[in-house]
C-alpha cells in the first residue's frame, strides 16, 4: 500500500504536514473593463499547504504533492493497489525528473533534463536494470545506448560534432570490440577491435569508393593491406613491421599480374611479372631505383637506329647506373 512511510521514503524523507489547520487566503484579482473603465474587485480562493494527499471513494491513496527537505516539489501517482507508478520532481538545482514503474514498483522508464543541459531518456527492464537510453549532450550530441540483461552498454550509436556517424560494439566489460563509421563526407568503414581496445582490423572505402582492407599489429603499423588503387587495379601488399621492407602483389591496367619485392628504405629492387602477350620478365633495381638488370622478353632501344626493338624470352640485359646497355644474350 502507498502510505506515508513509503512516500517518505520515496521522497527522500519528505516532511508532510498536510493542510497547515485548512489556512486559506485571500487574494485579490483586478480585472479592468474597458467599455466601462470601472475596475471589478473578485476574490479568489487559495489553499496554501506543504502537502497535499489525493484520495479516490474508497478512500484509498492515489497521488500526493509535497516539498521536499530539499524545498523542491514531487508528485506522485498511484494506482488502485496503492503501488506508485509515476513521479514527477524537480532536483536540488531544478531540472525535472519524469519516472514511470510496473506493477511492482520497478522502475521502467525515466526522462529528465540536466542541469548541463543536456537531456535523457532511459528505458529498464522487468528487473529495473537499464536496458537502452537515448540522450542529447550538453553540446547537442545525439547518443543511444543498449545494454544487455546485467544492464551493461553492449552497443552505442551517436553522431558527433563533426558530423560523423558511428555505431559501436562493446564486450561485457564495456571495451570495444567493433565500430562502424560514416563520416561527414559519407565515406564508410568497419573496424574490429583487440581485447586492448586496439584497431586490428579495418574496412575502409576512400573517398571515390575504391575499397581497402588494413590488418595492424598491436603497435598501429599496418603491414598487411588489400585494396584497388584509383585506375581500378587490384593490390595486396605485405610489409615488415619494423621497416619498409615488403613484398607488393597487383595486377596492372593491362591485366598482367606483377610481384615486387622492397627494401628496407621502401624502393622497389626486384620485379616479377608479365608483359604484352603473356611474356614473364624479371628486372632488378639498384638501391636508387634504376634497373640493372632484365630476364624475359623486354623493349630495348636500339642506340643507332634510336627504335625500339623486342627481345626474346630468354634474352639477358644488363645495364650501368646510367640505363646504358652493357651486355646483351643472345646477341642479335
Amino acid at each position: 500500500m502507498l502510505n506515508n512511510t513509503r512516500f517518505a521514503v520515496l521522497l527522500a524523507a519528505v516532511s508532510v504536514s498536510g493542510f497547515l489547520g485548512g489556512m486559506v487566503s485571500q487574494r485579490l484579482f483586478s480585472i479592468r473593463e474597458a467599455d466601462a473603465q470601472r475596475t471589478e474587485v473578485i476574490q479568489a480562493k487559495t489553499v496554501v499547504a506543504e502537502g497535499f494527499h489525493l484520495k479516490d471513494g474508497a478512500g484509498k491513496l492515489r497521488g500526493a504533492l509535497t516539498v521536499g527537505a530539499d524545498r523542491q516539489p514531487r508528485l506522485i501517482l498511484a494506482d488502485e493497489a496503492g503501488k506508485y507508478r509515476a513521479v514527477v520532481a524537480l532536483g536540488k538545482n531544478g531540472e525535472p525528473d519524469i519516472r514511470f514503474f510496473d506493477a511492482a514498483e520497478k522502475p521502467r522508464a525515466a526522462l529528465s533534463c540536466e542541469a548541463d543541459g543536456s537531456s535523457a531518456l532511459s528505458l529498464f527492464g522487468a528487473d529495473g536494470r537499464f536496458r537502452a537510453g537515448m540522450q542529447l549532450t550538453k553540446d547537442g550530441i545525439p547518443l543511444v545506448a543498449l545494454a544487455d540483461v546485467n544492464g551493461i552498454t553492449r552497443s552505442e550509436m551517436a553522431l558527433d560534432a563533426q558530423g560523423n556517424a558511428r555505431v559501436t560494439l562493446h564486450e561485457r566489460d564495456r571495451s570495444i570490440r567493433a565500430g562502424l563509421l560514416v563520416n561527414r563526407d559519407g565515406v564508410p568503414g568497419l573496424s574490429l577491435y583487440d581485447n586492448n581496445n586496439l584497431d586490428r582490423l579495418s574496412l575502409r572505402l576512400a573517398g571515390t569508393g575504391e575499397p581497402a582492407v588494413l590488418l595492424r599489429h598491436a603497435e598501429g603499423e599496418n603491414p598487411v593491406g588489400m585494396l584497388i588503387d584509383g585506375d581500378g587495379n587490384p593490390h595486396l601488399d605485405l610489409f615488415d613491421r619494423a621497416t619498409k621492407a615488403g613484398l607488393s602483389i597487383g595486377v596492372t591496367g593491362n591485366g598482367n599480374p606483377t610481384v615486387r619485392f622492397l627494401d628496407r628504405n621502401g624502393t622497389v629492387r626486384e620485379n616479377l611479372g608479365l608483359v604484352l602477350d603473356n611474356e614473364p620478365i624479371m628486372e632488378l633495381y639498384d638501391a636508387a631505383g634504376k634497373a640493372r638488370a632484365t630476364l624475359g622478353g623486354t623493349s630495348v632501344k636500339n642506340e643507332k637506329t634510336g627504335i625500339m626493338e623486342q627481345r626474346p624470352a630468354s634474352s639477358l640485359m644488363l645495364y650501368d647506373e646510367t640505363g646504358k646497355v652493357i651486355f646483351a644474350a643472345p646477341k642479335k
